[in-house]
């Protein structure tokens, strides 16, 4: 009896709050939505791959970096993924040597766009090697 007594209470007590519960989920839903809506306006998501100068390998460690002050680095396929402010620019950098800002307004598709870098590459001088061998050193 006491159990069914505290059952009837607690049904009494759920039904005679639940339209003041309802009522308070539904301005939480509705701060939570417009909080989310006001925080992702104006971003945008850049995307794409960097390449070297030959447009066909891609570049891996390359930094990217938004004047908003977040940053990203490229994969081993090259590819990179930044979430930025529409009035931000974005630039990359390869050990050390940044490029030109990008306004993030005037890319035309930000979900591919695609750079490619010049890279200085230091070309050594061919170096040949032969086998230690006593009589081919000699006869020389």
């Amino acid at each position: 009896m006491v159990l069914f007594a505290l059952l009837y209470h607690s049904i009494c007590i759920l039904f005679c709050y639940l339209p003041r519960l309802k009522t308070l989920l539904l301005y939480v839903a509705i701060l939570l939505s417009v909080g989310a809506l006001a925080q992702g306006q104006g971003q945008v998501r850049v995307k794409g791959t960097v390449y070297d100068s030959t447009h066909i390998y891609p570049v891996e460690a390359v930094s990217v970096m938004s004047t908003g002050g977040r940053g990203t680095m490229t994969d081993s396929l090259g590819r990179y993924q930044l979430d930025v402010q529409e009035k931000d620019s974005i630039w990359f950098s390869f050990l050390g040597k940044p490029t030109v800002k990008y306004p993030v307004l005037k890319i035309p598709d930000a979900t591919q766009f695609d750079i490619a870098l010049t890279l200085k590459v230091s070309v050594m001088k061919e170096v040949r090697i032969r086998s230690r061998y006593y009589k081919e050193d000699s006869v020389q």
